[in-house]
This record gives C-alpha cells, sequence and structure tokens, in this order.
C-alpha cells in the first residue's frame, strides 16, 4: 500500500504506544550545567533612564536657544539689507537715507540689548556706544528725536518689545518713499524676531523644576552607594581575584561617567549662559558696517553724501 505522504519516514510503535525514534515518556532531558552561572545576580540597574531623560531635556533647550538666537540675528541681518536696498533707489531722499541709517543704528542697539543684557538677564544694563544707556540711545536712533524722556521714564523697566516697535514706528514716519509692499516685509522680518525672542524667554524663564534635578542626583547617589553590595557577592561567586578592588574601580567609573553627564545636563540647561552671544554680535556688526558703507557709496554715487570710504 503506497503512503500517502511520501518522502516522510514511517516511525514504528512500540509495546508502550510511543514511536520507536523517540525517546520514553518517563526519562527526563537533562540539565545544562550550571558550573559556569553565578548564583547571585546584582540587584541594581544603571539609571541609564533617568540619565537619558534628563540630560535629552537640557540638550533640547540647548538646541532650541542656540536656533532661536541664530533666527533673531538672522532676522535684524535681513532687515537691514532689504533697508539698505530700498532705500537706494531713485525716489528716497537724502533725509530718509539719514533716517535709513540711524534706523540700522536703532537695529543693531535692539541686537545689543537682546543678546548683552537680555537673555544673560545679569541685572545690570549696558553702555551704549554714545555714553547712555542703549534703551535711550535705541528710541533716540529710531524715532529721530534728541531725548526719550517723553517715551520712557527714569524708572522704567523697558523690553526690547518697545525698541521693536520704535523701530516700526520709525520706519514708517521717517521714510515715506516706502511702497505697502516694502514695509509689510520689514515688518515682517521684525515679527520673527519678536516670536523668536518669546521662545528665547520661554527657555530663560522656565528651566527644568529643581526638585526634578534634585530627585535625580539623589536617587543617582543613592545608587552608586548601593551598588558595591550587589557586585562584591558576584565577584566572589565567579572567583575572581581581588574583588574588592574591582568593585571600588567600576564603582568608581560609574561614577565619574554618570556624574559628569549630570554635570553637563545642569551646564546646558540655560544656553545663554555658555553660547557665544558676545560673538555673534561681533559678527553682525561687521556685516552692518559693510551694509553701511553701500549705503554711503549709493548716496555718493547719486551725488547727495559723502564718500563711503572711511
Amino acid at each position: 500500500m503506497t503512503c500517502a505522504h511520501r518522502g516522510q519516514p514511517r516511525l514504528a510503535l512500540t509495546s508502550t504506544g510511543q514511536p520507536s525514534g523517540s525517546p520514553p515518556a518517563n526519562r527526563v532531558a537533562p540539565h545544562p550545567p550550571t558550573e559556569w552561572l553565578p548564583t547571585r545576580q546584582p540587584s541594581g540597574s544603571p539609571p541609564i533612564g533617568t540619565q537619558v531623560f534628563r540630560s535629552d531635556n537640557s540638550y533640547s533647550r540647548f538646541k532650541d536657544g542656540s536656533i532661536y538666537l541664530w533666527e533673531i540675528t538672522t532676522s535684524i541681518r535681513s532687515y537691514i539689507r532689504r533697508l539698505v536696498g530700498w532705500t537706494g533707489s531713485g525716489r528716497t531722499t537724502p533725509e530718509e537715507r539719514v533716517a535709513a541709517d540711524q534706523i540700522i543704528l536703532a537695529c543693531c542697539l535692539l541686537h545689543q540689548w537682546i543678546v548683552n543684557e537680555y537673555l544673560r538677564d545679569d541685572g545690570p544694563t549696558h553702555v551704549g556706544i554714545h555714553g547712555r544707556q542703549v534703551h535711550e540711545d535705541l528710541l533716540c536712533a529710531a524715532l529721530g528725536v534728541a531725548s526719550s524722556s517723553d517715551i520712557i521714564d527714569a524708572d522704567d523697566d523697558p523690553t526690547p518689545y518697545l525698541g521693536l516697535t520704535a523701530i516700526i514706528l520709525g520706519a514708517t514716519k521717517r521714510l515715506p518713499s516706502l511702497t505697502d509692499q516694502e514695509r509689510v516685509g520689514l515688518e515682517d522680518e521684525l515679527g520673527d524676531v519678536a516670536s523668536n525672542l518669546g521662545q528665547c524667554e520661554r527657555i530663560l524663564r522656565q528651566p527644568i523644576p529643581l526638585g526634578y534635578s534634585r530627585s535625580t542626583i539623589r536617587f543617582l547617589w543613592l545608587w552608586l552607594l548601593l551598588f558595591p553590595f550587589a557586585l562584591v557577592p558576584t565577584f566572589a561567586d565567579l572567583g575572581w581575584p581581588q574583588e574588592s578592588a574591582l568593585v571600588v574601580g567600576i564603582v568608581t567609573f560609574l561614577g565619574l561617567v554618570f556624574l559628569g553627564v549630570e554635570d553637563i545636563a545642569v551646564q546646558i540647561e540655560q544656553p545663554f549662559g555658555i553660547l557665544p552671544l558676545d560673538l555673534t554680535h561681533n559678527w553682525l556688526m561687521r556685516d552692518v558696517a559693510r551694509s553701511r558703507r553701500m549705503l554711503r557709496w549709493s548716496a555718493f554715487e547719486r551725488g547727495d553724501g559723502p564718500s563711503a570710504s572711511p
């Protein structure tokens, strides 16, 4: 009789009803050797999850702060570039070009206000290039007035948003030859400055809760203190010599790693304290100096301004 399934071997049945090729039912499979397995396992595990969450949040704040800062600088640079280009046309009067040069100076003072004082949040204001405070210099340059006493009082604590408003108002009042489309383009750049400045304020004024940082470092110290009690029995079972020295070395190394990561997370949590804000402002000032020289060259070419040479 032909088998229904070709290629499959037939198994004969024994008197017990089991196939002849299978082991007896009452036979127990041998266990693997256990001499190489330690009888105890470390009871602690590295607080990797906590450290990763802590450092990831801090790095995210640092990266976002750097991006927003560069966006502010880029928007101010674009505003100056557009202002130089649009005020160099033939419809612009010499008085408007002088006003544009002063508004460019106001943009530089605004950037100095943001990066050297407002984001650092270190208390005293910085002195402007004319010997007065940056706030008063900005308002005078933007609005074309000799004194800002009618705008802000001596005991006022203004913010850079007042400078943004003054620059917009000064461009509207002192540059009447600009078209509506050009005004909208200039205001969009300042709108981006205000939006990114608000994001920087969120990072600066809302740090990671202090209780979370304290709980993380306490848990880390507790884990480092208890971890040797789990390592010593394990090394003793493995028969490793000098297990005490190994435990000290391993715990010291792990402590340096985890405590170092925690220290880095604390430092980059507030990015504006470690970012090169002064260098950012200096780079912008070099570009502005070239733009103002180009503006003077444009006026000289038209015969209504001095030479652009320094």
